[in-house]
């Protein structure tokens, strides 16, 4: 996919008329709207009693958090992204996902920053970012919710058929309707604030 961003600090609020005047320019609020439908394709349609209200940017560690008390989503990027297209993109991607079923609390399980982390590395080849990741716990994710995926890669719409939201998964769950053992079940449910902490 070619797209064509400027080169301008906080890309997310900056766009033009394309020369054929038939569309803008992406820009993070555009691909936002992009990664979100592809996300909705890939795994499901997200909980619509949230409302994405756009990207923010502060701080070192990207994250998702919730303005006021009415259901709405708010994307933290990090300061270093600000002046970083393919930075920004990058984090941008990963945190899309967390926007599916959002809790309005940070407690999402491994499964869920699994998703998150191969649906970064998606982007990373969509766009050609020429970034990877790093952290160690994310890396770990990611092998779990592969063997979740593997030889059955409809498994996360299916699952969320029954149950939307991710942190709502158990083991049980997971063993009855992925067809997966109690010990990968048990790693995918597990909270991954104390899966980061474990892993490091």
């Amino acid at each position: 996919m070619s797209i064509e961003l400027l080169p301008l600090p906080a890309i997310g609020f900056a766009t033009e008329l394309l020369p054929t005047r038939d569309g803008y320019r992406f820009t993070l609020t555009s691909l936002l709207s992009t990664m979100l439908s592809d996300a909705e394709q890939l795994f499901g349609p997200r909980d619509i009693t949230y409302t994405p209200v756009g990207i923010e940017f502060s701080g070192d560690r990207p994250q998702i958090w919730y303005p006021g008390t009415n259901k709405h989503v708010s994307i933290i990027l990090t300061d270093d992204a600000r002046e970083d297209p393919a930075q920004a993109i990058f984090q941008l991607a990963h945190e899309v996902m967390h926007l599916l079923s959002p809790t309005g609390m940070a407690n999402a399980p491994v499964v869920e920053e699994g998703l998150s982390a191969l649906f970064q590395e998606r982007a990373n080849e969509t766009y050609g970012l020429n970034l990877r990741i790093v952290s160690k716990p994310y890396i770990e994710a990611t092998k779990f919710t592969n063997q979740l995926l593997r030889g059955q890669s409809q498994i996360i719409k299916q699952l969320r058929k029954i149950e939307p939201s991710f942190h709502k998964w158990t083991p049980r769950f997971l063993v009855g309707e992925g067809n997966i053992s109690i010990e990968l079940a048990q790693q995918l449910c597990e909270p991954f604030m104390e899966f980061e902490t474990r892993i490091k």
